[in-house]
C-alpha cells in the first residue's frame, strides 16, 4: 500500500506530546534513538519506543543524553 499526500494528516504539538512523550522539538532525537525506516535511520541497538521515551524525557535531547551517559543505569545501551 503507497500512501498518497492526502493520506497524511497533521497533527498539532500537543498530539505529538501525546503520542511520543516528547515536545515536536525534540522528536528527531527520538527517532534517531529508535530509528525510522523511511527516513533510512538505523536507530540504537536495544533501544526501542518505550527507552528512547524515557531516556528522552529524563536527558530533553541526544546532546544531553551523550554529554550525561556515565548516568545511564543500563551499561548495555552506553556502547
Amino acid at each position: 500500500m503507497r500512501l498518497d499526500v492526502s493520506d497524511l494528516a497533521r497533527i498539532d504539538p500537543a498530539e505529538v506530546r501525546q503520542r511520543y512523550g516528547v515536545d515536536p522539538a525534540h522528536y528527531r532525537d527520538l527517532a534517531a534513538l529508535v530509528g525510522e525506516s523511511s527516513d533510512n535511520l538505523p536507530g540504537i541497538p536495544g533501544v526501542g519506543p518505550k527507552t528512547a521515551i524515557v531516556l528522552m524525557q529524563t536527558f530533553t535531547s541526544l546532546d544531553h543524553l551523550y554529554d550525561s551517559l556515565d548516568r545511564i543505569a543500563e551499561l548495555k545501551l552506553r556502547g
